[in-house]
């Protein structure tokens, strides 16, 4: 289990930067980056912004665009705003692009090509 500030005063007190770093990633509830990518690699889901969020953050690139890539779901605005992503329109549907995996996303609201 996750250890809250309870049990910190319960328990060891001040930890050291380094045994609550080892805690933390012994720990199945709260992941590190590694092993949160490889949870994501593994599924298929399409995950929204809120879950990078929630889910340490700093997912890479290059794992967002392959889970992207795999599902055929289009994605809302606001779901890839944090995946450094590009929009462009297809069929009349809004689709996700990569470009360079640091371009940023296009403070426009709407990024057409024709």
């Amino acid at each position: 289990m996750a250890m809250g500030v309870r049990e910190f005063k319960n328990g060891n007190g001040r930890l050291g930067v380094q045994e609550w770093e080892w805690k933390f990633k012994s720990s199945r509830l709260a992941m590190g980056v590694q092993k949160w990518q490889r949870e994501f690699k593994s599924s298929r889901m399409a995950t929204s912004g809120r879950e990078f969020k929630n889910g340490n953050g700093s997912l890479r690139v290059k794992v967002w665009q392959q889970e992207f890539e795999s599902s055929r779901m289009t994605t809302r605005v606001q779901e890839f705003k944090n995946g450094n992503g590009s929009l462009e329109f297809k069929n009349g549907n809004w689709s996700l692009e990569f470009k360079n995996g640091n371009e940023k996303f296009r403070s426009s609201r709407r990024a057409m090509r024709v």
